[in-house]
C-alpha cells in the first residue's frame, strides 16, 4: 500500500468516512494498551469492595 491508500478518507468505500490508518489504529497496541488500563483501573475498584459502582 502506498501512502494514498493509507491516509486518504473514502479510499476505501467500507471504510465510509475515515481512512485505513484510523482501522489500523483502532485494532492495533494502543488501543489494547488503552482498554488493558481501564480494565486494571475496574480490578482495583473490585478489590477494594468498591464492585457497586460497576454493577448497576
Amino acid at each position: 500500500m502506498n501512502n494514498e491508500e493509507i491516509v486518504t478518507k473514502k479510499y476505501y468505500k467500507w471504510t465510509k468516512t475515515s481512512n485505513l490508518y484510523s482501522y489500523f489504529a483502532a485494532n492495533t497496541s494502543s488501543h489494547y494498551i488503552w482498554s488493558t488500563k481501564k480494565c486494571e483501573v475496574i480490578a482495583n475498584y473490585i478489590k477494594e469492595g468498591e464492585k457497586d459502582k460497576f454493577v448497576k
